[in-house]
């Protein structure tokens, strides 16, 4: 059994979109709870990564990503990737705005935890993501957080199978009220919660 001091658990981030509104840029993401990265500690500085990520792109992203969260210094990172990094300390879907070479928390919400299922169809390589615009980014947090997806029917998703599809960073996002069976779709889990942190005494 490999002892370790300290556990950083990492939720994999999918960027939804990105948006910018009065001179100002800004991210939107989502915290996947059942997609982690888990980096192990000794007292000596050596590390262990374990994962249950299977796409090798999005984990090596999310590895490196997880160890500058675990040492604090983002100063060589570009703000797409600081925001992802807040977006694993906070959880949720939150949106970010860049500004004065800072990410901060524009808005943040948790999302509906029953009631709804989302999955990946994945993209092999993380993407760019699109733009939206902010006012919909808005919606589409208040609609998950309360689960009426058909809020934002008309606003910017694609309707197939009786699921609302967005365009991500990692694939085509598919939301529902329901199941959805089809080949190529990876089930995923929001995360509400921040962080996991375990230091061990």
């Amino acid at each position: 059994m490999w002892q370790y001091r300290e556990l950083y658990s990492c939720p994999l981030v999918i960027v939804l979109g990105v948006f910018k509104h009065k001179g100002l840029y800004g991210y939107a993401t989502l915290a996947v709870n059942n997609y982690r990265v888990n980096i192990l500690r000794k007292d000596n500085g050596d590390f262990r990564v374990v994962s249950n990520i299977g796409v090798k792109n999005w984990l090596e992203y999310s590895k490196t990503l997880c160890m500058y969260l675990t040492r604090g210094d983002f100063e060589e990172l570009k703000p797409r990737e600081v925001a992802v990094i807040k977006s694993m300390f906070y959880g949720g879907l939150g949106l970010y705005v860049a500004y004065k070479n800072n990410i901060d928390v524009l808005s943040l919400d948790y999302v509906k935890p029953v009631g709804l299922f989302f999955y990946i169809e994945p993209s092999a390589f993380i993407r760019e993501a699109p733009e939206y615009r902010l006012d919909d980014l808005l919606i589409l947090q208040y609609a998950l957080r309360r689960g009426y997806i058909d809020v934002v029917e008309e606003a910017y998703f694609r309707v197939d199978h009786g699921s609302f599809i967005l365009s991500t960073s990692h694939g085509d996002l598919w939301i529902s009220l329901k199941p959805v069976k089809r080949e190529g779709l990876i089930r995923i889990i929001p995360d509400n919660n921040p962080l996991r942190h375990v230091v061990r005494h």
